[in-house]
């Protein structure tokens, strides 16, 4: 994986964090988050802290 490939990723997984702590706040369902974002249950649970 390059630099440029990996920096990408970081970018992607940072914000579909962002999205899923918007979700958390607006009460949608963990498995819903899960289905849209692609985060696991342990990354939404690190995120909703």
């Amino acid at each position: 994986m390059t630099i440029a490939e990996r920096l990408r990723q970081e970018g992607e997984q940072s914000k579909a964090l962002h999205i899923a702590k918007i979700m958390l706040e607006s009460g949608v369902p963990l498995a819903d988050i899960m289905r849209f974002t692609g985060l696991s249950e342990e990354e939404l649970a690190a995120a909703s802290q």
